[in-house]
């Protein structure tokens, strides 16, 4: 990972002085949904998620944050926004 990340944002990240892992302990759910997240009926988007669904490992978390991702994406799609951006309205405000 570090490899990449120097190719993509700053050379000196391929060679740290020091490392250090921490690991989270509480990942490991008794029963883990199958379910990669879940989502509620609601006007606004309300998508639950986490390394509780859809398994008990690090790619199960991941998979679950990308599905709430997706659910949220599709739910604001069906909604009407405003015509102007929130950078818009800012910038509007300062002239």
């Amino acid at each position: 990972m570090l490899t990449r990340a120097a190719e993509y944002l700053l050379a000196g990240l391929k060679t740290p002085e020091w490392t250090q892992v921490h690991r989270w302990r509480y990942a490991f759910p008794t029963s883990p949904l199958i379910n990669t997240c879940l989502k509620a009926n609601t006007p606004q988007p309300l998508v639950c998620c986490g390394d509780w669904c859809g398994g008990n490992l690090v790619a199960g978390a991941m998979q679950s944050g990308i599905s709430a991702a997706e659910q949220i994406n599709q739910q604001m799609s069906q909604q009407l926004l405003p015509r102007n951006s929130f950078l818009d309205k800012l910038a509007a405000t300062k002239q």
